[in-house]
């Protein structure tokens, strides 16, 4: 409210429409974020923090290509600046381009020296390569330097999950917990450490924990649904089954559970 008021004593000041605009992106409401950075980029285009976020928003909104001419503009603008560096490797890696997303990556490692976040995000891309040794180097240094890192306590859990070190899977899960108790990913990962000790009782525990913090988890709720399944409750899996059904279509075994 205070910015539009701003915005609407000076139309021409940016940093009101800037900041409203990151106001919007940080409650998820993205399509009008977007609109006000359009506006912030038409009243100064050379201000790499609106590429920036620009590049950030259309990521959210799935609009690679775009995202990665923002980002790529903010670079050009703002040569070895490591936010800028970490989001465009992010948007590489998505567009399906690893090799130049490992090399961005390492070039802010470079700009930013043993700053956690970099080998956080090597790490997340070496998992998305399968390279669960690499990963966990990277994961392993990054905690090494911030034991706090709730994101990196998650994926050094699924690496060992990768291993088959469910033990040492589930300590790094209850470590991310014990940082952020509101990951609802967490809880589905610790509910999947369950499942395959076959452990039903704890694993369902955990996916209905998750999936009161994360409603649009796909995933969660279908292993649910089958969970209820698997113990005869028949009216609690198919509604489970509905709600996946209603977040996405592209999943012949989501209709094949419910019809079952």
């Amino acid at each position: 409210r205070e910015f539009k008021e701003e915005t609407t004593l000076d139309p021409q000041l940016v940093e009101p429409v800037y900041n409203q605009a990151k106001s919007y992106a940080d409650e998820g409401l993205y399509d009008i974020a977007e609109r006000y950075l359009i506006r912030a980029q038409q009243l100064n285009p050379d201000k790499w923090e609106i590429l920036n976020t620009m590049g950030v928003v259309r990521m959210a909104l799935h609009q690679l290509p775009h995202a990665l001419e923002c980002l790529q503009a903010a670079n050009k603008l703002c040569h070895n600046q490591k936010l800028i560096l970490i989001n465009l490797g992010l948007c590489l890696a998505l567009s399906g381009n690893d090799a130049e997303a490992e090399r961005i990556f390492r070039q802010a490692a470079q700009v930013a020296k043993d700053d956690p976040e970099v080998n956080m995000h090597l790490g997340w891309l070496y998992m998305r390569r399968h390279s669960v040794s690499q990963a966990m180097t990277e994961l392993q240094t990054a905690l090494s330097r911030d034991d706090k890192l709730a994101i990196a306590h998650n994926n050094c859990g699924l690496c060992e999950i990768e291993m088959g070190n469910y033990e040492e899977a589930t300590k790094h899960f209850r470590k991310a917990l014990a940082i952020d108790s509101e990951m609802g990913a967490v809880h589905y990962h610790i509910g999947s450490v369950h499942m395959l000790l076959k452990q039903i009782d704890m694993a369902v525990k955990e996916w209905e924990t998750a999936a009161k913090l994360e409603a649009t988890n796909a995933d969660c709720l279908a292993n649910l649904g089958v969970a209820y399944y698997k113990d005869h409750k028949i009216d609690m899996a198919v509604t489970e089954f509905r709600r996946v059904i209603t977040l996405r279509q592209t999943r012949m075994e989501d209709f094949a559970n419910l019809a079952l």
